[in-house]
């Protein structure tokens, strides 16, 4: 038969083979890492997820209602029980002062209104607003319930008087003016004398040719000033026993300061090493006084050699002073007292224009003559 017989044709029915490369080992290829992950949701889910969403929202807002709420409430319960109670009122102002500011000026300073809650009083201003004045060194302040507030007052101790060409930098004798001039505590921070008080009188004077910068409240930034400051504690200190004061003290150049004492000595002082200078002074002062004689004038500059120009003791030669140990008795004005009717105090009327003291009618020569006033 045909059909057996008969070969297939191999060449019509064999396959083209292609030339196909075989990738080698380690060289497979990748297969690619970014997927596409698409969810679909469902109408259902859609809402569900949308109901949610929105009693979150208002969760939320009403929780941030009830917290404003909450708030306004405490708020409008603490200014009717609390801020506004009339038995909270301040109904006693105790002021105390360790100088010579008035009660009525503290107050005043203070910013205390009438009819104040002693809840609603901010301490902290109060305290930043006393010691904005020049002449306040510090501030306490306490509440005591139910309408009891406590201002104590620290002043500033003034141990000179400031000179220089300035005309309001001067001496009250000298501009001739009740009050004025400037004063300089111990740390060489000045402020302006607002009351002459006859204590004041008989302070030192520590003068300089210029300032660049004088600003009440401020340390002042001048190396001769602190200098002659430094000097009247030591001096004080050291020749206590011998009864000798300084009265005044000025800058003839920038490298020393020139000191006259109440027994007309001119002692002059470098700027360093106080502590050896004095202590020859007070040598020389002993050894003077052993041969019945007064110093003139002294240069300690020196360490050796130091030059002295001796005088005679005598009585007009020496300008007599009370002995520290025994200081002449002075009337001092008296100083703020607590106050118990703060309503009185802090009334328009009760808190007008501070008027100052007067001055003592005894005028100081020797003050004068020590700053080269003319009688």
């Amino acid at each position: 038969m045909y059909w057996l017989s008969h070969r297939p044709n191999r060449k019509r029915t064999r396959r083209k083979v292609e030339n196909r490369r075989v990738p080698k080992k380690g060289r497979e290829q990748k297969v690619p890492l970014h997927i596409l992950d698409v969810q679909t949701f469902s109408t259902r889910e859609l809402q569900i997820k949308r109901a949610a969403q929105f009693r979150t929202i208002v969760l939320c807002t009403t929780l941030f209602l009830s917290i404003i709420a909450l708030v306004a409430t405490t708020r409008i319960l603490l200014n009717k029980y609390l801020f506004e109670n009339p038995e909270l009122t301040i109904s006693r102002l105790e002021v105390r002062t360790d100088g010579i500011l008035p009660t009525q000026q503290i107050i005043r300073l203070s910013g205390i209104g009438s009819g104040e809650s002693i809840l609603a009083v901010n301490l902290g201003r109060i305290r930043q607003n006393l010691r904005a004045h020049p002449q306040i060194k510090d501030v306490k302040i306490e509440r005591e319930f139910p309408g009891t507030l406590r201002i104590a007052v620290e002043e500033r101790f003034a141990i000179a008087w400031l000179s220089c060409k300035d005309p309001l930098v001067q001496h009250p004798l000298v501009r001739q003016t009740p009050g004025g001039g400037v004063l300089l505590d111990e740390e060489g921070i000045p402020f302006v004398c607002e009351t002459l008080m006859r204590e004041y009188m008989g302070l030192p004077i520590v003068g300089v040719p210029r300032l660049q910068e004088l600003v009440p409240g401020k340390r002042l930034d001048n190396k001769q000033v602190q200098v002659g400051l430094a000097l009247l504690r030591k001096s004080r200190q050291a020749l206590y026993d011998l009864n000798l004061e300084i009265l005044a003290i000025r800058a003839p150049n920038s490298y020393s300061i020139v000191a006259e004492y109440n027994n007309q000595s001119n002692v002059t002082f470098g700027l360093n090493d106080l502590d050896r200078q004095v202590a020859n002074l007070r040598a020389a002062t002993l050894h003077a006084q052993s041969m019945n004689k007064t110093i003139g004038s002294i240069n300690l500059l020196m360490t050796r050699n130091i030059p002295v120009i001796y005088g005679d003791v005598s009585a007009s030669a020496l300008a007599k002073r009370a002995p520290l140990n025994e200081p002449a008795p002075i009337v001092v004005e008296p100083v703020s007292r607590p106050s118990t009717a703060p309503a009185a105090l802090l009334a328009d009327g009760a808190l007008g224009s501070f008027e100052r003291r007067k001055d003592p009618r005894n005028s100081n020569s020797q003050i004068r003559s020590i700053l080269g006033s003319k009688e």
